[in-house]
């Protein structure tokens, strides 16, 4: 499988979905953004997006990480790709913890099958991630 391209960028987010974390709020999967919440993609998705408010401290590492769960033609849980970021991140010279967090479509169009994104938040800044993600999006390719 080729490892698509991931982009890491911020944006603010003006509505979302709201989730239980107390790290990870504002929580939205979709494909434009904008975009409306979505847990199914098509094959020729050309990107996938998670837009997310982390609460933290200056300079707390942050982490997306993609994962093949069960996928055509791929190993059980490949990790696709990870991102990081420390907080806050700034856009257009504003400082803030609203992050999008994307991975762009594969050449030949996603492999259908089960995929997931975890969310991992460090404690504070130069502390390492927790064994287990604050946060998991599962999303299906058909």
């Amino acid at each position: 499988m080729r490892i698509p391209t991931l982009i890491l960028s911020t944006i603010f987010l003006s509505s979302g979905l709201s989730f239980a974390s107390s790290l990870v709020t504002d929580l939205l999967l979709t494909n434009a953004e904008g975009g409306k919440a979505m847990t199914a993609f098509a094959t020729t998705t050309p990107k996938i997006i998670v837009f997310c408010r982390i609460a933290g401290k200056a300079q707390t590492p942050t982490q997306a990480v993609w994962i093949a769960e069960k996928v055509t033609n791929v190993s059980a849980n490949f990790k696709i790709a990870k991102a990081e970021v420390k907080l806050p991140v700034t856009t257009k010279g504003l400082l803030h913890n609203d992050i999008n967090f994307s991975l762009s479509k594969p050449n030949k169009g996603w492999p259908k099958g089960q995929y997931r994104v975890e969310i991992f938040v460090a404690s504070g800044p130069g502390k390492p991630y927790p064994n287990t993600p604050e946060t998991v999006l599962h999303f299906t390719v058909k």
